[in-house]
């Protein structure tokens, strides 16, 4: 990064969201050599969405210093909606016609999308739907679902990713060495305390092509890209893989040694995988992916239903693969049955 561009400029609107940008410009004003100004479209102080009243530093008429800039951060907030805001939107045009990095989450994302300025970058938001609610918007083929995207440019990021959308600003401005931002973003993506993580799921199936069409259809629906998979064999080992990939897991199927052909496999067998439970985050999630396995082809073991014999809020249902392994899609809040401390 140029680091003559040595300003960030936070692009404020009124009831802004002063969550989705603080790590962002907490970092990079405290412990970088970049210097975070505020701009919006006029001087009166804005205020954010948890009452913070912001002094504004520019305006977006007055603004022409862009061969300083660096970024424009622009934080969701309730009137992105509202509001079409063209006037910002021809400062960020300009910005982004100066070499500007864009970097916008929530709100900001949609507005962002509304005026055409993501109809030729990947991208991400709140939702597909919401995008394709603003007239005009050409970029539906490049939307994908996730929690921030960087393309073009351009930094994107729905309302829940903070952690995420600061990192990637991070790196786009390299406010810091890479081991240093990526312990930065492991510390507070998965917490001080450490918790169980796993990274890599592998089950072997009896016909891998086979499989390879049913998990093509099931993991998108929980979360896993197909532009992501990989393919690999080891002829000499009559191994060959088919690995799917998310941010936080990754999935693969193997295929089986002709040796064992001929050989039952029982989910109670001793070193056999019992069931695979798959965590969405709220129950109306359950009921909407127990509707597209169904059309999958999967055998359902048992339909959504609470299991309080488990929590008083367990909700999930089962199903079986193409290869005769067990699932389960289940919600719960797995913090009250097991708190911290306990």
């Amino acid at each position: 990064m140029d680091r003559a561009k040595n300003e960030i400029l936070l692009l404020l609107t009124d009831r802004w969201c002063d969550w989705e940008a603080g790590y962002a410009i907490a970092v990079a004003n405290s412990f970088s050599d970049y210097e975070v100004k505020t701009i919006a479209a006029d001087y009166d102080a804005k205020v954010s969405m948890g009452g913070l009243k912001t002094q504004v530093d520019y305006v977006i008429d007055d603004y022409n210093d862009f061969h300083s800039l660096a970024m424009v951060i622009i934080p969701g907030g309730l009137s992105w909606e509202e509001d079409s805001h063209d006037d910002i939107a021809t400062f960020v045009g300009a910005a982004a016609g100066h070499g500007v990095r864009i970097a916008a989450i929530c709100g900001a994302a949609f507005f962002l999308c509304s005026h055409g300025f993501l109809d030729h970058v990947k991208h991400t938001g709140d939702s597909l739907e919401l995008f394709q609610s603003a007239p005009g918007y050409r970029g539906a083929d490049l939307y994908i679902q996730a929690q921030v995207v960087t393309d073009g440019g351009f930094i994107t990021a729905n309302e829940t990713a903070a952690v995420e959308f600061a990192y990637e600003i991070f790196k786009m401005l390299e406010v810091d060495s890479k081991e240093e931002m990526d312990i930065w973003y492991n510390n507070f993506n998965l917490g001080a305390v450490s918790s169980p993580v796993i990274d890599h799921i592998h089950v072997t199936v009896s016909d891998i092509g086979r499989a390879e069409q049913f998990y093509d259809r099931l993991l998108p629906m929980l979360g896993f890209d197909l532009s992501l998979k990989e393919k690999d064999s080891v002829p000499d080992h009559e191994y060959q893989i088919i690995e799917y990939h998310n941010k936080k897991l990754s999935f693969g199927i193997v295929n089986q040694r002709r040796e064992y052909e001929n050989e039952r496999v029982s989910r109670r067998k001793a070193g056999a995988l019992h069931h695979l439970a798959f965590y969405v985050k709220s129950k109306k999630k359950v009921d909407e992916l127990f509707k597209m396995v169904k059309e999958i082809s999967a055998v359902i073991v048992h339909e959504p239903r609470y299991y309080r014999e488990y929590c008083k809020d367990y909700y999930a249902f089962f199903f079986k693969d193409s290869e005769n392994i067990e699932y389960e899609i289940v919600n719960f809040m797995r913090e009250n049955s097991f708190p911290a401390g306990k």
